[in-house]
């Protein structure tokens, strides 16, 4: 099945969605059971596999994959037992790419914040919450 992603996406998330969905790595990473956050089951072979195959540009190694995943704002899955589950608030879901294009750099969503001020925080979230309502 062909993935349709959202024009002008970072690579780096077409190639993560990509490497997530794809069924014939799934030993190596997939889909947690909720949908909602990608297991990374065997670090080693992600790293040697995936990394160099799937477009995930500015990663050369694991601990680079890591400091992407930050640098995007995911996080570890809370009260996961395994090791490597990792997800991101309500923007990286299966069979919904088209959210990957809100995901933001946390250093230019954080000072966008900063600029935009109370009123135009509020406003933002209220867009925001419009949005997900449709």
């Amino acid at each position: 099945m062909v993935i349709k992603f959202p024009e002008g996406l970072q690579p780096f998330f077409e190639g993560l969605y990509n490497a997530v969905d794809d069924p014939s790595s799934g030993s190596i990473i997939s889909w947690s059971w909720n949908n909602k956050s990608f297991i990374i089951w065997d670090y080693r072979e992600f790293e040697s596999q995936i990394l160099s195959r799937c477009g995930l540009i500015r990663c050369n190694d694991f601990l680079g994959f890591l400091y992407e995943l930050r640098r995007w704002g995911f996080k570890r899955a809370r009260g996961s037992p395994h090791r490597f589950e990792f997800e991101h608030r309500d923007y990286f879901k299966k069979g919904r790419p088209d959210l990957l294009k809100r995901i933001q750099n946390k250093a230019v969503a954080t000072s966008r914040l900063k600029f935009l001020g109370k009123d135009g925080r509020e406003k933002e979230l209220a867009d925001e919450l419009h949005h997900l309502r449709i």
